[in-house]
């Protein structure tokens, strides 16, 4: 989500006490398809389905594009449809009301947007989203009008092939606006070229944010609110600007205990904090570091071998391996059966997780993952482009003004209806136990950062990060010095080719 999520969320809640629909057009443009022969509604009969919002209220945003009858077209969008227990696509369609807050919204997102411009959401989900749109671009198929799938890996590959739309050049696509996350589009993009964003259309870059989720029985029982290193509740801390990695591992170490008494640490007993080798990178962007910055032309530079990048990995990645961490390489198996029976006291989890403690014995929390130190601005919740999804557009695509026109209004309907029940209801509602918890989400997804060298992965950075933390190897200025060189050019082969890109 972007900084101005919290207003996003203010303005949403108080357009859904209004009855009404989105207002279709901000001119009155001809259609973008010219091929449609249906009368296309008047900018008049647009603005005659939308509520006028109370004095007291914020005005409503609307979508700047023209009025259009698209005479039934199908809007096929590619995902990786239901291919997987946690990361499945669920944001796109919904075949109707079943009580499931997330499908119920979509659908009547969908509804109202269908009728207005006369479309269908069509979702064809696949298990390699990535080749089924190589092959239908390369075979020069008007097959998909926008591409939905993960942005590691299988977007990676088809913006360097030429395959996606460089999205600021779409004419009728506002990417200023508040339905598409900022914070995205500036960590994304490249050379001032975008490809790939998210917004409001999605929850599943939602359901990617890091965070970090605490039995709170469990700080409590143990009197932790009252160690000098913590001096109040976990929330107080994050409020306070004190919620730190010291902190973190002040109270992790406390935690732990050897409960069967047997001289070692197994699923008997009780850990600390959970972790997998992707939250040392997590611990580090928390630290408001990144594997590669932008410089002033919005161009990628390696900055993992700096000083205080080499100081934060040398006292994050023996926490990963400390006696206090449970490290797993499976949550499910590993995580989730022991945190629900109250043998962890932090989970450094992923928001797509709470739900799986619904029914949890033990109060829970949510905070965001701590500050390298008390100095430090302010959080970064960073974003796992393995599980978050985004948009991008075909260059197949026939009707680019068609295209635009319905991710335009599908993104900005969203804001009022799809991310105020994932955010309002689905979360603070549904699953977080406290009011506490509920000010932390809006902290984590005001705070998102996403990371160019997960995402690209360049000279294989994320790897020799991996290995140096399952191997506790804290001797790193060598092997990023080397790397400095690899991931420089293979960044360097990327952004030429961006560069030279429409």
């Amino acid at each position: 989500m972007r900084s101005t999520f919290k207003k996003n969320i203010a303005m949403a809640m108080a357009a859904l006490m209004c009855a009404g629909s989105l207002a279709a057009c901000a001119s009155d443009a001809d259609t973008p398809n010219p091929s449609v022969t249906t009368a296309a509604p008047t900018q008049t009969e647009a603005a005659d389905v939308t509520t006028a919002p109370a004095e007291t209220e914020e005005p409503r945003i609307t979508p700047n594009v023209p009025a259009a009858n698209f005479a039934g077209h199908k809007f096929n969008v590619l995902t990786k449809g239901q291919s997987s227990a946690t990361w499945y696509s669920r944001d796109i369609y919904s075949e109707g009301i079943t009580g499931e807050v997330i499908s119920d919204a979509v659908y009547k997102r969908n509804k109202k947007i269908e009728e207005i411009y006369n479309f269908e959401v069509v979702e064809i989900g696949s298990s390699d989203p990535a080749n089924d749109a190589k092959n239908s671009i390369m075979a020069q198929n008007d097959e998909y009008d926008m591409i939905c799938i993960r942005l590691k890996d299988h977007i990676t590959s088809l913006i360097t092939q030429g395959y996606l739309l460089n999205l600021n050049n779409v004419e009728l696509m506002d990417l200023s606006q508040p339905y598409y996350d900022q914070s995205a589009m500036e960590s994304l993009s490249i050379g001032g070229k975008n490809f790939a964003i998210t917004g409001d259309l999605l929850t599943m870059d939602n359901d990617a944010t890091r965070c970090v989720l605490f039995n709170k029985s469990l700080f409590n029982n143990l009197g932790l609110e009252k160690d000098p290193a913590v001096n109040g509740t976990l929330y107080d801390a994050v409020k306070d600007g004190r919620w730190t990695l010291e902190m973190l591992e002040a109270c992790s170490m406390a935690a732990t205990a050897d409960i069967d008494g047997d001289q070692q640490m197994t699923n008997a007993d009780r850990w600390g904090m959970a972790n997998e080798q992707f939250n040392t990178l997590a611990l580090y962007n928390a630290a408001g570091l990144l594997l590669f910055e932008k410089d002033e032309n919005d161009l990628p530079v390696f900055k993992a071998n700096s000083e205080r990048s080499l100081t934060a990995l040398q006292r994050i990645i023996p926490m990963m391996n400390a006696d206090y961490t449970l490290f797993y390489s499976n949550a499910y198996e590993q995580v989730h059966p022991y945190f629900k029976e109250g043998n962890i006291l932090f989970h450094l989890a992923q928001l797509a997780e709470v739900t799986l403690y619904r029914a949890m014995e033990f109060d829970f929390g949510i905070i965001p993952l701590p500050k390298y130190t008390a100095e430090q601005e302010r959080y970064y919740s960073p974003v796992t482009a393995y599980g978050s999804n985004c948009i991008s557009i075909p260059i197949t695509a026939s009707n680019i003004d068609r295209t635009a026109t319905i991710i335009e209004a599908l993104s900005c309907e969203s804001m009022y209806t799809v991310t105020p029940a994932y955010y309002e209801v689905a979360l603070k509602g549904k699953m977080l136990r406290d009011e506490e918890s509920t000010e932390m989400l809006d902290v984590i997804l005001s705070t998102t950062v996403f990371e160019l060298g997960y995402m690209w992965n360049w000279g294989s950075i994320y790897n020799s990060l991996s290995t140096a933390t399952t191997s506790n190897n804290t001797n790193l200025s060598s092997l990023f010095k080397a790397l400095d060189r690899v991931a420089t050019k293979a960044m360097q082969t990327s952004v030429d080719t961006i560069l030279a890109l429409d």
